[in-house]
């Protein structure tokens, strides 16, 4: 079903002996490949602004144009009551992986209204926006995704 995925990938917060909240970084480099071919209106303002200051630092975030990449993608979140404290805990050890094997690119795609996106905001992101659509064929859609209903 994840293709590629392994244990090792997943990391699992603790309370005591309880399990609250789990997170993977998967690597999909064995079967997707990406590359950047241009950089339009900001996002080409961010690469340029990105490959001055990577010069300054270790190096640049944003992959180069042409070349490929393979980010991890910040998969199968689940954290009990959506306690962003758990969230903030998990994702730190995930990027503290990443730091330790020099990769530096993580996707991470989430519901703006998600209660844990502030702390993904608190990390510098440059956010992309996509529509989502339900599709049904029995008249439900109204309910699909009514008020205080989840959006995954």
């Amino acid at each position: 079903m994840l293709k590629g995925i392994k244990l090792e990938d997943f990391i699992v917060a603790y309370k005591g002996t309880e399990p609250v909240g789990v997170a993977a970084l998967w690597d999909q480099s064995s079967f997707r490949r990406m590359v950047v071919r241009a950089y339009s209106g900001s996002m080409r303002l961010a690469s340029v602004l990105d490959r001055i200051v990577g010069k300054l630092s270790s190096a640049p975030l944003l992959p180069e144009k042409g070349k490929p990449f393979a980010p991890r993608y910040l998969s199968c979140v689940a954290v009990k009551n959506n306690n962003p404290e758990v969230f903030a805990a998990l994702l730190g050890e995930a990027v503290t992986r990443m730091r330790g094997r020099k990769e530096k690119l993580l996707i991470a795609g989430f519901f703006e209204a998600d209660r844990l996106c502030p702390v993904l905001n608190a990390h510098f992101h440059l956010p992309f926006y996509s529509n989502i659509y339900a599709v049904v064929w029995d008249g439900t859609a109204h309910t699909a995704f009514g008020a205080g209903r989840g959006c995954y």
